[in-house]
Order: C-alpha cells, then structure tokens, then sequence
C-alpha cells in the first residue's frame, strides 16, 4: 500500500510502496508513461510523504537513512495578489497613500499605478487630472513618475498591466505607473499632483513565490458618504480560503498626529454586488485582538469607535468600502492583514 504520492519539479508523478526497508518507486512521467523502478534505479528524490504546514505550505520529506530530512517548499495555497483603493487626492492629510508589506527573503517585483484621467471612461467623475506616483521606504524616495508613458520602460508597463488583468492607459495619458523589483520591507505609495478621484493600485507581478509575498496592505484617504467613500479591493488568490484583519480605523488616527480624522466609520466587504459583511465600533472583539497580536497590528483602544473584523475569504475579488455614520468626513486608515491560522 502506498506511504507517499509527490508531484516532481519536472510534472512526474512518484508513487512510493511497500515498507520503508523495501519501497518501490512507481514512477510516471509528464506523458503518463509508467516505468516501475527499483531504489537504486530512481534518479529521483526518494517520496517519504507530504504535508502542509500551519501556514498552507506544501513541503515534500526526502527518504534517506530512515530519517525525515527537510523538505523543499512547492506551494502555498492562499496569497493576497493586489490592492486597489478609489478615493479623493487633496493636501496633507488628504493625501492618498497606499502601504504595503513585502515578507520573505528575496526580492519581489510589484506594479504600482495612480489612475487619474483614464478613470473618467468608466464614469468617474472628477478623477485628478494629472497623478503623482511616488514610491517611498521610510522616508527615503525610491521612484516617482508623472505619466506614465513618459517612462523609459514604459513597454514594460504595459507587458506587467496585461500580466496582472489590469485595464489598460492609454498612450500619452496622464496616468502614471512604476514597475519595481523590492527588497523584503514596509514600502509606501503616495498620490499627490491636485484634487480629485484617484486608483491607487499595488500588484504582485511575480505571483506565487515561497521565499517573497505581499503580506499587509493599507490606504489612506478620506471617506465620507455617497460618491465620497473609501473602496479598497483586494484579490485572494490561490486555491484554499485566506484568514484576514480587515480594519477600518478612524478616531484612534488621532494619537497619531493626525488631523481631522473620521469619528465613526462603517465598513462594509463586497464579493461582487453581495455584502459578505459589515463591523462599525469593533466592540472589544477577542478575535480581532488575537488577530492585532498575530498580525503585528497596532492595538485599537478598548472601546473605540474604529470598525474591524477578521474573516475567512475564498480566493476571490472583494471590495472593502469604508463610509461616515453621520459624523461628516474624515481621514481613515483601511488595513488588511494576512492572519496565520491558529
């Protein structure tokens, strides 16, 4: 009876058999023939097993000596592939900022991009005429662009918004875009250059990678009601539902420094035209601390009015709408945070 079935880097299949002290490798190859080797005649890596891990990892364990060695990673199952957030670009606080986390130990190519007048052909109106992109860590300014296909390597802008399903710019347009390979990090987006509606959008060109992800994701902009709410879209890819803390944070903006922050905000998930689900004061919710602390996010104050939640999301596009309950509008900070199962 079979202790192991692995897929090979090649698109083999190995099926292991009998005992560990007389296992036959069943081996078949991409074309579906089937050769039956013996232990010394496998070119292969010997299949003792598979397994996830807390994570959805896949790994294969190698057989040698009777001992499990360490596995090679294959696959993850679950990943955030982008985030797009709609809202208004004015001064200072205004600003629209796009923030996100690059995790692992290699680097990650990102596409980056500031919809502005190509937004009004999908009936937008007042989309900023004329977006400044500007990518930072820290404090440090990394790239900037204002027009896109005034790039040098604007054919590559072009190659990476058709690779990710983006909607195209057109040439000439004023909407502006960087393509850029990052380091593990916390990185920044800024949207600057007038008043009006703007897409913000963060793409993970690469796709799967088991040593470089996009792990957190964050807008802020203002949010008020009707024409004037925040929307932030994200995708879950992969093929097994994602963990989130999805968190709408309003009045606690205020401790750090920021003016006019949005007094009562709701926030609402969207698959489509279908509301999933709705938090507005998160209530001292024990899952969302549990979450905060897994995730690494900052502590809401016990009895705020910030809105937050933690969800189970199949792979999918969602949308995150973040409104005023009345109180007039405001800055807020929309977080979503990838949630190791516990």
């Amino acid at each position: 009876m079979p202790y192991g079935v692995v897929v090979e880097r090649d698109g083999s299949i190995d099926v292991a058999d009998g005992a560990e002290t007389n296992a036959g490798i069943r081996h078949i190859t991409a074309a579906g023939i089937v050769q039956t080797l013996s232990r010394s005649g496998n070119q292969f890596q010997e299949p003792f097993g598979v397994a996830l891990d807390a994570n959805d990892n896949l790994y294969v364990a190698d057989y040698g000596s009777h001992v499990i060695v360490q596995g090679f990673h294959v696959q993850a199952t679950a990943s955030l592939a982008n985030i797009s957030s709609r809202g208004q670009v004015g001064a200072g606080s205004a600003t629209l900022i796009a923030g996100f986390v690059v995790s692992g130990t290699t680097p990650k190519s990102v596409l980056l991009r500031a919809a502005g007048p190509t937004l009004a052909s999908y009936g937008i109106t007042g989309p900023i005429s004329q977006p400044v992109l500007t990518l930072y860590q820290g404090s440090n300014v990394l790239a900037s662009n204002q027009g896109w296909s005034t790039s040098a390597n604007a054919a590559n802008l072009a190659a990476a918004a058709m690779k990710v399903g983006a909607f195209s710019f057109a040439p000439n347009s004023g909407d502006s875009a960087l393509l850029a390979s990052l380091n593990p990090g916390i990185y920044s987006a800024t949207i600057t250059g007038g008043i009006g509606t703007s897409l913000a959008e963060v793409y993970d060109t690469d796709g799967f990678s088991p040593s470089a992800g996009l792990v957190n994701l964050s807008t802020r902009g203002q949010a008020g009601t009707g024409d004037q709410v925040l929307i932030l879209g994200v995708v879950v890819s992969g093929t097994r539902p994602k963990k989130l803390l999805i968190r709408a944070v309003g009045p606690s903006l205020t401790g750090f420094g920021v003016p006019g922050a949005l007094v009562d905000p709701q926030l609402q998930i969207f698959q489509g035209a279908v509301q999933v689900a709705q938090n507005a004061g998160w209530k001292n919710d024990d899952l969302v601390r549990t979450a905060d602390a897994l995730a690494g996010a900052f502590d809401l104050p016990l009895g705020s009015n910030d809105a937050a939640m933690v969800i189970v999301l199949n792979p999918g596009a969602y949308t995150a709408v973040v409104s005023s309950r009345g109180a007039g509008p405001g800055t807020v900070l929309v977080e979503v945070y990838d949630v190791p199962w516990n």
